[in-house]
């Protein structure tokens, strides 16, 4: 359970690490021969930018529209479970932007909402490995509660309130620019506080 949840306001450092981390995905033996799907619910052009530069670099990749992001969740969840390596990366957008997530599923009931955790949730058992990407800790909360099913956050620009509302009410924002602060699941230390790189600079990957 290693899906990532990157919560960023600053688009430029958002960009760039969010592309760091699909990159070193996709070098790793785990994801030989991986594709990757944006569900791009953000309604800008982070998400072509990101697909324009991995299609450059030799990858597979599709984007999905906002409108069709729920049938990609559904979709997912009838994959058969039991994977031994993953298929493809699935990158959501500002999932939260979806307003169908509060709207009931007529076939089980569950609001899509809850259908998007248990996506999330059992992802990694039917080869998907999910990256969320949203523009604050509230609103990723709002689609995820406790971001259930992510084992590692990232964060980038966070407000103080929002840094407080991803990592803990005794935690604070780290200084200097540009900085991330990662945590996992199975760390027993507090958030790290990282330096990234030149968020001008793009990462080069070699096949």
């Amino acid at each position: 359970e290693q899906n990532i949840a990157l919560l960023g306001s600053n688009r430029e450092l958002t960009h760039a690490v969010l592309n760091s981390i699909v990159l070193s995905l996709l070098i790793h033996p785990l994801f030989d021969g991986a594709a990757v799907q944006i569900v791009d619910c953000a309604g800008d052009t982070f998400g072509s930018a990101l697909a324009e530069s991995w299609i450059e670099q030799g990858y597979s990749v599709e984007v999905v529209p906002k409108d069709s992001a729920m049938s990609t969740i559904v979709d997912g969840l009838e994959e058969p479970v039991g994977a031994t390596r993953f298929r493809q990366i699935v990158v959501f957008l500002d999932l939260h932007r979806l307003r169908e997530l509060s709207e009931q599923d007529q076939r089980t009931f569950k609001t899509k909402s809850e259908l998007f955790v248990r996506y999330v949730t059992e992802s990694v058992d039917r080869g998907a490995f999910v990256v969320g990407c949203w523009s604050s800790a509230r609103a990723a909360q709002t689609t995820v509660p406790r971001l259930r099913g992510f084992g590692a956050t990232v964060s980038t620009g966070l407000v103080p309130a929002e840094y407080t509302a991803a990592f803990g009410p005794h935690t604070e924002p780290p200084e200097g620019f540009p900085r991330i602060t990662y945590t996992d699941s199975v760390s027993v230390h507090r958030p790290r506080t990282l330096v990234p790189f030149d968020p001008s600079a793009r990462p080069a990957v070699q096949r």
